[in-house]
């Protein structure tokens, strides 16, 4: 495994997909066959139909459910509520596909039962164990991610805690920067791991371009919008993607929900 470099990965991410692709056709191809065996239900070409119905139905709406894509840093049952929901949406076309075109009679109600309430546990287990083993090579530094982080306040602190709690994820945090460090290091996983401060928000966009730095996670609070605004534009010129990490600790401190009005957030105050 240690010859596995990230470029490969790189390289083959889309392969991947598609490989997740065929891996989900095939499952709920070869369950509604093992099923029709198990209740010896005759195999013709009503069945192979179905199956084909099935996985090109499952396919354009698990791709719309954005289940095909990396799912780095999110949770497993988050996938695994999508997984169920989709495979819903999915069997319920079947059915209405099958009523319209009155064809639902030539099917077994016990072998189409069996296969709604199997299928998608199967499909949520094949995933854990996709994600156990990209885990344990990301443990190890394949396709893992280079990190930086703006800003080394408490918000900066909680999500470089958060990172590392989850080795998983793949993301190796290179380096805090902040404007006015309180100090040459940030102490994190109880002191036992320290990352450096590497220079200010100005510093950050010169080493993301220099080190071809994967992400960029901003943790600055509201009143810093301006300086927040140069960084983002300075950075909408390198290659590394961004992301803004509220600040959760104005939310809390006014007790405050998040919803929108066509589009534009709104902060619930009361």
């Amino acid at each position: 495994m240690a010859g596995i470099s990230r470029e490969f990965f790189d390289q083959y991410s889309r392969l991947f997909s598609r490989l997740q692709q065929v891996l989900d056709c095939a499952t709920l191809t070869a369950l509604l066959f093992g099923f029709e065996w198990l209740y010896g239900v005759e195999f013709d070409s009503d069945y192979y139909l179905l199956a084909a119905a099935a996985c090109v139905t499952l396919l354009v709406v698990f791709s719309l459910a954005q289940l095909y894509q990396i799912w780095r840093g999110s949770r497993l049952g988050r996938l695994a509520t999508r997984i169920f929901l989709g495979w819903l949406i999915v069997f319920a076309a079947l059915t209405i596909l099958g009523f319209v075109t009155k064809r639902s009679e030539i099917y077994s109600r016990r072998l189409l039962l069996t296969w709604l309430v199997v299928t998608p546990p199967v499909l949520v287990l094949l995933r854990a164990l996709v994600y156990q083993i990209t885990g344990w090579l990301r443990a190890r530094g394949h396709n893992s991610r280079t990190l930086v982080i703006g800003g080394a306040g408490q918000l900066g602190r909680m999500l470089g805690e958060n990172i590392l709690q989850i080795r998983a994820i793949g993301i190796s945090i290179r380096g805090f920067f902040d404007d006015a460090p309180r100090e040459p290091e940030v102490a994190l996983a109880g002191g036992k791991v320290r990352v450096p401060v590497l220079g200010t928000l100005d510093d950050m966009v010169d080493y993301v371009q220099a080190h071809k730095v994967d992400m960029v996670y901003l943790a600055l609070p509201f009143r810093a919008e301006e300086r927040l605004r140069q960084i983002v534009e300075r950075l909408g010129h390198t290659t590394a993607s961004v992301y803004l990490a509220p600040d959760v600790f104005v939310f809390s401190l006014l007790q405050a929900g998040l919803t929108d009005l066509n589009g534009i957030p709104l902060i619930s105050l009361c």
